[in-house]
């Protein structure tokens, strides 16, 4: 997600009785990421912005990121900007990096979006993470993917467009398959949606239950926060 007029948007977008919302971008910087977030709206209490993070297809509780809490915008139409690096996750999935707000009784409230940035991003620092796993069908010319359930993976929109050749060997068939590429996370209708790059068979008898190997670099990395 791109930072192009962030602020210009947020002016733009606001109602005369302004409403609180964010936006959050993340993107790879070597072994890091680099976390921005943009928040707005007057409280009359005291309002912290906070920043988790989750692994796609763990059902692990998401992280909290920022060692302290972010104070909230304390006006009406001019945004307030944060940012900060942590260590990259690990290689082999896709992370999600979400927004919200807390109080100071500790009450968790969503962000709303502005128009097109949005307070939530996803992020893989490898072209090897797997973003989501399922099983490929075509109903009467319609493509989709049947996702493994229980396992917390992310619905979305999915792009075939730039998909390595043989992909649609696996569909009907019931095999299940990982699939890789770019997430374009945007907030206009239809914005968000999954580039997929290419489709590989999970050759693991478990199948949807198979323990990608990053599920260890997690619990390493998770253990950083608590």
């Amino acid at each position: 997600m791109k930072w192009i007029g962030i602020s210009i948007l947020f002016v733009a977008v606001l109602p005369a009785a302004a409403l609180a919302g964010g936006a959050l971008s993340a993107s790879c910087q070597g072994d890091s990421v680099h976390i921005g977030i943009a928040v707005i709206g007057y409280f009359d209490t005291p309002q912290f912005a906070n920043v988790e993070a989750r692994v796609l297809g763990s059902c692990e509780p998401a992280v909290r990121l920022n060692p302290e809490p972010f104070p909230w915008s304390e006006t009406e139409y001019e945004p307030v900007f944060y940012d900060f690096t942590v260590p990259d996750f690990g290689p082999g999935r896709y992370v999600e990096y979400m927004l919200y707000r807390e109080d100071l009784e500790g009450n968790r409230y969503m962000v709303v979006p502005m128009g097109d940035p949005v307070p939530y991003d996803m992020e893989a620092c490898s072209d090897d993470a797997v973003f989501i796993r399922g099983k490929l069908w075509n109903y009467s010319g319609y493509l989709t993917l049947e996702v493994c359930e229980n396992h917390c993976w992310t619905a979305i929109d999915l792009m075939f467009g730039h998909a390595a050749p043989g992909w649609d060997g696996y569909v009907n068939t019931g095999q299940v398959v990982d699939l890789y590429g770019e997430a374009y996370v945007d907030g206009m209708p239809g914005g968000t949606a999954l580039d997929v790059f290419r489709v590989d068979p999970v050759t693991d008898p478990e199948g949807c239950n198979a323990v990608p190997e990053a599920q260890t670099s997690w619990g390493r990395l998770k253990a950083q926060y608590r």
